[in-house]
């Protein structure tokens, strides 16, 4: 018995934990970028943007709205039960909304947060002969601290830029 709550406090001490690191994650606003990354989040019924990806949308277009020399990259490949790439979409939605489609680059081959950051770093390291610029990375508040992790493992200076999570998706995530 006395392994088992031990366990259980552990368990719930590393919850809380993990909990605080991605809720404390801060995002700073800087007006002058060069880049906005945003990743995908899923698409539903194969061709519509999540809600999670509107959320992350709206964001991008907050910030370039500030910023309107930047490029925004758009990052998302498709899924088994999706008939186009997330990229796509998003690069559509932000059409839209007023964003010039020079403006928007895509990387469509990802399929994970991971993929994500190696397709976009190999995309700005041709662009840019190696020496990649910062990017503002737009991603969930919840996936952000992984994310921003991600692209600090992979080389690349970040500011992380949080998209709200809906309260009804919240919980799911």
């Amino acid at each position: 018995r006395r392994g088992i709550m031990v366990g259980a406090v552990m368990a719930m001490l590393s919850f809380g934990f993990v909990q605080y690191k991605i809720f404390s994650f801060k995002s700073d606003f800087e007006q002058h970028t060069d880049y906005l990354l945003v990743l995908g989040a899923g698409l539903k019924e194969g061709d519509r943007p999540s809600v999670l990806m509107l959320s992350r949308l709206d964001r991008a277009l907050q910030l370039y709205a500030g910023n309107p020399k930047a490029r925004i990259i758009v990052s998302g490949g498709q899924g088994r039960d999706e008939t186009r790439s997330e990229a796509s979409v998003m690069r559509d939605y932000l059409v839209a909304h007023g964003v010039s489609s020079s403006q928007i680059m895509t990387e469509e081959k990802s399929t994970t947060t991971a993929e994500n950051i190696a397709y976009t770093k190999a995309v700005l390291e041709t662009r840019h002969e190696g020496s990649i610029p910062e990017l503002s990375l737009v991603t969930s508040e919840f996936h952000l601290y992984r994310a921003s992790g991600l692209a600090q493992d992979a080389g690349l200076r970040v500011r992380p830029f949080a998209a709200r999570t809906p309260m009804l998706e919240l919980g799911n995530y």
